[in-house]
């Protein structure tokens, strides 16, 4: 494993796009349309209305600034704004998706069914081996709808990766998925109502700083000089992502790698001021040390195969 990782305790990924290849959305949307082929309207719809939400919420954004009332904030502030303010277009989401009843009475196992289809990047399921093997945790960090889906993926994958010669790689437990979740009656169908756990890139942040609290006592900081000293006990939290709403908790995190080279998420980094250096020409056997809140180095990979 890639020495960046060496002294990391918890990795955190997203899902669609970083840890897959695809975003699986469209297979959550499989499962019910299997289920209700003559429904309508048809996926289109929902993913059309949900693209001119976000539009306008991002218009908004940009002309009502905090500049208006004689605020003045930084970059990095704008984009916290700015992903708070995405609970609006999410919840309408979820809200116009309930109303329309398309997941009400579908079976659960037609979901856990759709991961077959669900596609991993090169190299995934050895590092989640080597990770495991480490006694790593490992977390799903993802907006997706369906934790069921994801915690599906994840439960074969881990199967898999503990089988045969990698057996002795699982030292710790499937991974803990952090995502939304369908609700499901007596009998495992779903209700077609959601639970809310992580809608936006502001959630993940929040995660990330829940998360690095708890596995420090309070203390986030890891400060050089208490290295210098032989003093840190910090134990160190990986973030990997791919997009936009990944970028918060790229920075929150101590170690942020970048998965694939997403332009608006590289353009982000860029304007708030932070450096993306790509993995193989970062010369860097450890990451550097913060003494700050914010993450200013990123590192970029093409696959989880820069990680083994």
């Amino acid at each position: 494993m890639h020495e960046i990782l060496k002294n990391v305790t918890l990795f955190v990924t997203d899902f669609d796009e970083t840890l897959t290849t695809e975003d699986s959305m469209e297979l959550v949307g499989a499962a019910a349309y299997k289920h209700k082929p003559e429904f309508s309207p048809r996926w289109d719809f929902f993913a059309s209305a949900y693209a001119d939400d976000f539009k306008e919420h991002c218009s908004g954004q940009n002309s009502d600034s905090a500049c208006s009332y004689g605020i003045s904030e930084t970059e990095l502030e704008r984009e916290e704004r700015l992903q708070r303010g995405m609970h609006v277009v999410e919840d309408k989401s979820v809200r116009r998706v309930e109303a329309s009843g398309l997941f009400c009475g579908v079976p659960l196992e037609r979901m856990l069914d759709e991961a077959r289809n669900v596609k991993v990047r090169d190299g995934w399921w050895q590092l989640y081996g080597q990770l495991s093997a480490r006694s790593v945790s490992v977390v799903i960090a993802s907006v997706n709808w369906s934790a069921d889906l994801i915690g599906e993926v994840m439960r074969r994958g881990h199967a898999l990766a503990c089988s045969g010669d990698s057996k002795n790689y699982c030292c710790v437990e499937c991974a803990r998925v952090f995502a939304n979740e369908m609700e499901i009656d007596n009998n495992g169908r779903f209700t077609g109502r959601m639970k809310s756990v992580l809608r936006t890139g502001a959630d993940k942040q929040l995660l990330l700083r829940e998360l690095k609290e708890t596995l420090n006592g309070g203390n986030v900081t890891h400060s050089a000089a208490d290295d210098a000293r032989g003093e840190s006990q910090h134990k160190l939290v990986c973030y990997c992502g791919d997009s936009g709403t990944d970028f918060l908790a790229l920075v929150e995190a101590d170690i942020g790698i970048i998965v694939g080279r997403r332009a608006s998420l590289l353009s982000k980094a860029k304007v708030c001021g932070v450096d993306v250096v790509p993995l193989k020409e970062a010369g860097v056997s450890t990451p550097p040390q913060r003494d700050t809140d914010v993450n200013k180095r990123l590192y970029l990979i093409e696959s989880w195969s820069e990680l083994l």
